[in-house]
């Protein structure tokens, strides 16, 4: 947090994990304006007569304004120098950011013309999963030293759109709707794995997972859960075309629309 004479400043850094809903302004329960961030910063800072702003850095948030407290997202793109050569301490930072989990850091030096073979590899896997996701708005693109995949947006759902049934089945709990992409996983002995995951209620957890013990049942993959989120994995090495597979999965639980 940062105070002066005339504003209040709030940042929150968001690598790898999603937001929560006591952090999202946007939340469908409101939990943030109740509870959360929202309410911590209007009640200890509405009544000073300063200027009172929340800023999400590394989110896809769009801005508002909730009672007396302004809000936006920055991007962790807009921290990249454009001219200029990065001192000492910027170039670790940044390097230590892309591996904590804000890639657009471990490419920033990329020359066009010369690609590496593991930066070609990841662009590869990107646009893969931006395929298998279909009509479905994907969000940040996430990667560590065990993983690589893309957020799936609980946003900008269309009327009967695929998107919009797997919203309503799953019924996140916040702006995020699930995960696709690949992570070692201990139910495989840690072979790296194809992995689709959603971000329920716990009401929707109920209706994915009937959705899913159907792909299971036909040797689809296994079910793993994680609180109220719940997914379905399977070893890459064993599905031929992982584009597929992926589409099949999200397909699988929006198709079957009643409760």
């Amino acid at each position: 947090m940062l105070e002066g004479n005339r504003d209040v400043v709030v940042l929150e850094f968001k690598l790898q994990a999603s937001l929560g809903e006591h952090q999202d302004p946007n939340s469908k329960g409101r939990l943030f304006t109740v509870s959360g961030y929202g309410s911590e910063i209007i009640s200890g800072y509405g009544g000073t007569g300063k200027r009172l702003r929340y800023v999400i850095i590394g989110k896809d948030v769009p801005a508002g304004r909730i009672d007396s407290l302004g809000y936006h997202a920055i991007p962790w793109i807009r921290f990249l120098r454009r001219t200029g050569r990065e001192s000492g301490l910027q170039r670790d930072l940044f390097d230590c950011l892309g591996v904590l989990g804000a890639p657009i850091f471990l490419s920033r030096h990329m020359k066009k013309k010369a690609p590496t073979k593991e930066a070609s590899g990841a662009l590869e896997v990107y646009q893969l999963l931006e395929r298998a996701a279909g009509n479905i708005r994907t969000g940040a693109a996430t990667s560590g030293g065990d993983h690589i995949g893309l957020d799936l947006s609980s946003t900008g759902a269309t009327p009967k759109s695929q998107h919009k049934i797997l919203k309503d089945v799953v019924e996140p709990r916040g702006r995020s709707l699930g995960w696709i992409g690949y992570e070692p996983r201990e139910e495989f002995e840690q072979q790296l794995c194809l992995s689709v995951w959603f971000y329920s209620s716990q009401k929707g957890k109920k209706s994915v997972e009937k959705r899913l013990r159907k792909l299971q049942a036909g040797k689809r993959g296994k079910i793993v859960e994680d609180g109220s989120s719940i997914g379905l994995v399977q070893p890459a090495s064993n599905v031929r075309d992982h584009e597929k597979w992926i589409g099949d999965v999200l397909e699988g639980v929006a198709q079957h629309t009643s409760r």
